[in-house]
């Protein structure tokens, strides 16, 4: 007997027809594009940026409590793809925003050699030379992550997404992690 659909990914997804090809997005390796949809373009998690560029190092500078709190961020979730090359991020309304998380939790591919305390090599990261106040962003987001958080968020996300060892598996991942990113910048 299978589950109900709403208990399956596709009875928490709405299904559209794709009725147009705008364009193609230039940012990352997945060439992602903007669509038109039956529906006017329900999505899940994207939102389209009208008038935002992609953040270049050579013309925008971040504030360092901001690279700061990127770079920790990134060493939390093990993101190897925000370079200077593939910065992943995008500027809208001189805001900076952080998009394509694809190379996050890489981890997960192999849970036998899973180690909170595995180096972050940030020597190619974006924002490495903004980001002078480690310290502080460490200070300011490690208590914020919390057992009760980490379920909360992980609640939020489809159970068979998680595989075999489940949303715990993460959520002791990540606590692990948490209290030692400082110690695993390298670079």
């Amino acid at each position: 007997m299978s589950p109900p659909a709403s208990d399956t990914l596709a009875g928490v997804l709405d299904h559209v027809t794709v009725t147009r090809y705008v364009t193609p997005l230039r940012e990352g390796g997945s060439l992602p594009a903007l669509v038109e949809a039956d529906d006017l373009g329900t999505n899940l998690a994207v939102d389209f940026l009208p008038g935002s560029v992609g953040f270049d190092p050579l013309g925008w500078t971040a504030d360092p409590d901001f690279a700061s709190q990127v770079l920790w961020f990134d060493a939390l979730v093990q993101n190897v793809d925000r370079t200077w090359r593939n910065p992943n991020l995008l500027v809208w309304h001189r805001n900076i925003w952080l998009i394509d998380h694809g190379a996050a939790l890489y981890f997960h591919h192999n849970w036998p050699t899973a180690d909170p305390g595995r180096p972050f090599d940030a020597r190619e990261h974006v924002l490495r030379a903004r980001a002078t106040r480690l310290a502080e962003a460490h200070a300011e987001l490690a208590p914020r992550i919390t057992e009760a958080v980490l379920k909360e968020v992980t609640a939020l996300v489809p159970g068979e997404w998680f595989g075999d060892r489940g949303a715990s598996a993460y959520t002791e991942h990540l606590l692990a992690r948490a209290p030692i990113v400082p110690e695993v910048i390298r670079g």
